[in-house]
């Protein structure tokens, strides 16, 4: 579920606007989640488009605490999804 400012930032953002969204992919309960994607998937369903996306690594090794297996690789780097808006008309968009 995305928090209450995504249906905000359509209604705020412009026509042909862009939006940067910051994120990083993470594993939860042992399961990977690539929040990257959900953010995508989730405001393509609100007229957005995926415009870019950038990924920077860390300059750092990520510290793990209680790690008694590794399962997953290290998320060492985080990203930014850069978002159009698509220009519409009477609701729809083109």
């Amino acid at each position: 579920m995305m928090p209450y400012w995504t249906c905000t930032s359509r209604r705020a953002l412009r026509q042909n606007g862009v939006l940067f969204v910051k994120c990083q992919d993470e594993v939860s309960a042992n399961t990977q989640r690539l929040t990257h994607v959900e953010i995508i998937n989730h405001y393509a369903g609100l007229g957005f488009y995926a415009k870019d996306l950038f990924v920077v690594l860390r300059p750092n090794t990520p510290c793990i605490t209680r790690l008694k297996k590794q399962v997953h690789a290290r998320k060492n780097h985080w990203g930014v999804a850069t978002l159009g808006r698509r220009l519409t008309t009477c609701g729809m968009s083109r």
